[in-house]
């Protein structure tokens, strides 16, 4: 007699995810996502893994994971992005930064090329980039999550771009302020990403949840 082994869905996931879109976007709720995977598949396992965005790609050209969830980048061939939602963004500044206080009056080009600036594993391929002179850029500490960005952020050693949800969903962020969101202010896309071509039924089940087709 042969067993037929459980489905298996492996999801590569980016820190910082569960914010307000990711819960509650319409169509694009991942926890519903999930859910209608789940009854769809009678006994699916799952392999959830948070990864840097280099690495989740990687692996799905590898063939070790099914689909990831991160931020949307240049296309790497043999790959397809499928739009999950827009996530606001700013720059922030916390207690103790000469910046703290500006509010949303500009900064002089100065001031913007002496920033001590702190970035996330996103920030050279996202909209941010190039929002701040060179100078800046080639400076920056790199900080290995989202999470890392916030705790220099909030130190009041560095400012740096973070989601909006983040800063508004953690008491201890909320002390944060942004800097001149006229000229900082942006949205980071975020997408399911997969590897071109036949995918397997639960990930077909997973992106008819997202409402994105195949």
């Amino acid at each position: 007699m042969l067993f037929r082994s459980a489905p298996l869905l492996r999801l590569g996931l980016v820190d910082a995810l569960l914010g307000a879109e990711a819960l509650s976007a319409p169509g694009r709720s991942l926890p519903e996502a999930l859910a209608r995977c789940q009854a769809e598949h009678p006994g699916l396992q799952w392999q959830l893994r948070t990864l840097r965005p280099q690495e989740i790609e990687r692996e799905l050209l590898a063939g070790t994971l099914d689909a990831g969830v991160l931020a949307a980048r240049p296309p790497v061939r043999g790959l397809e992005q499928h739009p999950l939602w827009d996530e606001p963004n700013q720059l922030y500044a916390g207690p103790g930064h000469p910046w703290h206080g500006r509010g949303r009056r500009a900064l002089d080009e100065a001031e913007l090329a002496g920033a001590v600036l702190v970035t996330d594993p996103y920030f050279d391929t996202g909209p941010a980039a190039e929002l701040l002179p060179a100078s800046a850029r080639a400076h920056a500490t790199r900080a290995d999550s989202v999470e890392g960005v916030a705790l220099l952020v909030a130190s009041g050693a560095a400012v740096g771009f973070l989601p909006e949800h983040l800063v508004q969903g953690q008491p201890a962020l909320r002390r944060l302020r942004p800097v001149w969101p006229a000229r900082f202010a942006h949205t980071q896309r975020l997408v399911l990403a997969c590897r071109a071509g036949k995918a397997g039924r639960p990930l077909r089940s997973l992106l008819r949840a997202l409402a994105l087709g195949t």
